[in-house]
């Protein structure tokens, strides 16, 4: 497809090492020298309240849809 490959990066190891798998995305674009400001690759969870309330609400959408025979169109 126009010549592009997807390049595959697992996210668990980006949260282990975002300054050495930032380095291999610019190895893999074949860029030689790249400057970046590490402060920019720092990780924070995005779990939170609302992330629980989604939750909580997906789980009792899916459960009413479960026991009314409702099912969504494939």
């Amino acid at each position: 497809m126009l010549g592009i490959e997807p390049y595959g990066l697992v996210y668990e190891n980006f949260v282990a090492n975002p300054k050495q798998c930032t380095r291999d995305i610019a190895a893999a674009m074949d860029i030689k020298q790249m400057k970046f400001d590490e402060s920019c690759l720092t990780m924070r969870s995005h779990c939170d309240h609302t992330n629980v309330r989604f939750k909580k609400r997906f789980l009792e959408d899916y459960n009413s849809e479960q026991s009314s025979g409702i099912h969504p169109a494939p």
